[in-house]
């Protein structure tokens, strides 16, 4: 939910209820009360409060449950069935209904068109479970305290039959049978909830770990996008990676959504079906607006007392090429290696990047794939390491040569389908990997090691990627993204 600047009236507020638990000799701790004040506010704004999957209780899961089955009753048609839902997002069908195959990926509606898309789904599933507060629940595949929690939650693989609405078979096997788990690299938020960096660098880094990973870790038709929304594992994953927008946002230190400058993204329309099969459009402003959107994304691990950022004007970023590899490539479920050749201007770019002392001025460096062609989906990911000796079969992500991820998801999707500024390339944030590896200033070139992955055992073991998938590179470049001073 986006919350306003925690004002006056909600101080007096927030006191008036402390004082009158401490009437009632009720013990009060902080998180009591932020919790209390959550709710209450929550539920004055009419707003559902969306759960960790784990803990829905068990009249939640059943209307869950029933809510799918209900969906997936109905005619391709009918815009409230699964099948009309899962084709907004993408689909092969024919003939074209309207506001199919409109995800957005690669940055700009990244993160807006995704929330209004859940949000409508939200609300279909609701009427259609019979529970007028089931919210859409969300799979928390980061959470370190939970051994389980990189598994597939038992409720979408048990029973594996028709029985279960939850499950589909056309995952990959091992995370449908419970031996495999998501990579630990798949999930790290390392890269996604990193320093106040602008809007459009946050999004990018989402974009590839965990959302695009997470597509390829599970495989099958969630690792293409006219199939994706099919799996109804899509949808949580969706609704983690839009509470991923919220965490960032509550980091404060000049964290902000896009300003309203950026005309694109504040009035672009979108169009959408309410829960009574009613067509709606929405744009980037109405969803920020509380006022008008209806669509707030109110999660559990809120609290009132979160001190968002105003909007404001970002520093503007300037790309620079400090690196190349312009040969083809062709990048398979085989190990791949290959040498960036670094120009003049990085030994300069790298010492401007060490003298950096404020968070918001930090440069970032990116691995950007160029001229992607998609012959197969790839239904899995890679594990970018830079400079790995070549005596290290089985690389883990915990060590320093460890980059980033690199996911293709959405990569059969036309440019125009995206309504991009910029040319469609894959990107992989490096930054960390270069400040570490502090040697590579000094080197007139840097090798990029590519491992496939998908999933791993429980024990961290990386299980063998077993697909079809194929893609084409024209040209790698290193791009060091400098803020404008």
């Amino acid at each position: 939910m986006k919350h306003s600047p925690f004002s006056r009236r909600d101080f007096i507020k927030g006191a008036g209820i402390a004082g009158g638990l401490a009437l009632l000799e009720l013990p009060v701790s902080g998180q009591t009360l932020k919790d209390f004040i959550f709710r209450r506010r929550c539920r004055d704004a009419g707003a559902i409060v969306r759960k960790s999957f784990k803990n829905l209780t068990a009249a939640e899961l059943t209307a869950f449950k029933k809510g799918v089955e209900v969906m997936k009753s109905r005619p391709v048609n009918d815009p409230t069935s699964w099948a009309y839902q899962a084709a907004i997002h993408g689909t092969t069908l024919t003939p074209t209904q309207t506001a199919w195959n409109t995800c957005q990926h690669n940055i700009t509606h990244f993160f807006s068109w995704h929330r209004m898309e859940i949000c409508f789904f939200e609300r279909i599933l609701r009427k259609a479970s019979g529970l007028p507060t089931l919210g859409l629940p969300y799979w928390n595949y980061s959470d370190s305290a939970d051994p389980n929690a990189r598994f597939l939650p038992a409720a979408f693989r048990t029973p594996a039959d028709a029985t279960n609405p939850l499950f589909t078979a056309n995952r990959n096997a091992n995370i449908n049978n419970g031996t495999g788990q998501l990579s630990a690299s798949a999930v790290s938020l390392a890269a996604a909830l990193p320093g106040p960096v602008a809007f459009y660098s946050f999004s990018g880094n989402v974009n590839s770990t965990p959302h695009g990973v997470v597509h390829g870790g599970i495989g099958g038709g969630m690792g293409s996008v006219p199939t994706a929304a099919l799996d109804p594992i899509f949808w949580l994953h969706h609704c983690n990676i839009d509470r991923l927008w919220n965490r960032w946002l509550a980091g404060g230190g000049g964290r902000a959504n896009p300003p309203s400058s950026d005309t694109v993204w504040h009035n672009t329309k979108f169009t959408f079906f309410d829960e009574f099969g009613e067509q709606v459009q929405m744009s980037g402003a109405e969803l920020l607006n509380p006022n008008v959107c209806g669509c707030r994304s109110c999660y559990d691990e809120e609290t009132v007392f979160t001190i968002w950022p105003i909007l404001t004007e970002r520093l503007r970023l300037i790309e620079i090429q400090i690196g190349i590899f312009k040969k083809p490539l062709v990048l398979d479920p085989r190990r791949l290696k290959f040498e960036i050749d670094l120009n003049d201007r990085a030994p300069q770019v790298f010492e401007r990047a060490l003298k950096t002392v404020k968070p918001e001025e930090e440069m970032q460096f990116r691995l950007s794939f160029e001229g992607v062609k998609v012959e197969r989906p790839l239904d899995f990911y890679y594990e970018v390491y830079l400079n790995l000796p070549d005596n290290i079969q089985d690389p883990k992500f915990t060590m320093e040569n460890y980059a980033g991820n690199l996911a293709f998801f959405g990569a059969e999707q036309t440019h125009a389908q995206h309504g991009e500024k910029e040319p469609l390339r894959f990107m992989v944030n490096i930054s960390g990997a270069l400040r570490r590896l502090t040697n590579l200033q000094r080197q007139k070139a840097i090798t990029v090691t590519l491992v496939p992955t998908a999933l791993e055992t429980r024990a961290g073991r990386r299980l063998p990627v077993r697909s079809e998938g194929r893609v084409s590179v024209e040209q790698v470049s290193l791009i060091a993204e400098e803020p404008e001073r």
